[in-house]
């Protein structure tokens, strides 16, 4: 029997996710536990704004109306995120973050504070621990909401009958937030017990520290936080004797 793997990314991540995991010779099960919804917000860019950060994908559909973005020096996170900003247009693609920690160190060596203000689009949710680094070597930092993350109330019928039923392998994590509402939804749903059955594969450091690594079977975390290095990471373990 094939093994299962929940997918808990938002549904237009988690289809090509779908493709890749089956490649490994995995049934899959999609559970969006978010829900990315882009959030139009045609305010004027400030003047003195120097420089754009973005940190995730799911910024850019909501960047579509506001003029001369493209033309802003960028500091992304993400090879493939930065790659859809070539996409789009961005024409000044300063550095690429493995992770929004590593900012701070790639926008004081290319930026000067004199330059302008950073201009980060991102969600209500978004993790800006990053933030401090940058005031104290003074920076300003503008956060501009141009996408919302909305969470799921419930497991879906088919997520909730493999937790029930021992059917699932493990569970992937791609962000801290998502791993934040499998926790409470397991809570709610009263199956925390089943986990000791479960691997959980997780994109960073960050994400597994939201996970009580006490009640699962596994807690693995990738060697760098991309995609496919989790894929790596979920065939390694596969491999693993029972």
């Amino acid at each position: 029997m094939k093994p299962t793997i929940l997918i808990t990314r938002a549904i237009e991540h988690a289809l090509p996710t779908q493709k890749d995991v089956e490649a490994l010779g995995c049934e899959t099960l999609i559970d969006a536990l978010l829900t990315i919804r882009p959030i139009v917000n045609d305010q004027p860019i400030s003047a003195t704004t120097g420089a754009l950060i973005i940190t995730s994908r799911n910024a850019l559909p909501g960047l579509k109306n506001l003029i001369n973005i493209v033309e802003l020096p960028l500091f992304v996170v993400g090879k493939e995120t930065a790659a859809l900003c070539s996409a789009q247009g961005f024409k000044k693609i300063i550095a690429v973050a493995e992770q929004s920690a590593d900012l701070p160190r790639l926008i004081k060596l290319a930026q000067s504070p004199r330059a302008g203000g950073l201009l980060h689009v991102t969600s209500e949710h978004a993790h800006t621990d990053f933030y401090d680094a940058l005031l104290d070597a003074g920076f300003g930092i503008e956060q501009r909401l141009v996408y919302s993350a909305d969470a799921a109330a419930s497991f879906n019928a088919n997520t909730l009958n493999a937790l029930q039923s021992d059917k699932l392998w493990g569970v992937l994590f791609y962000s801290a937030r998502t791993a934040e509402i499998f926790n409470g939804l397991i809570a709610a749903a009263t199956v925390e017990q089943n986990l000791c059955k479960l691997h959980a594969l997780c994109l960073s450091d960050a994400i597994a520290g939201m996970l009580n690594k006490a009640v699962w079977k596994t807690v693995t975390v990738a060697k760098s936080p991309t995609h496919a290095s989790l894929m790596d990471s979920l065939r390694d373990c596969l491999a693993k004797p029972a």
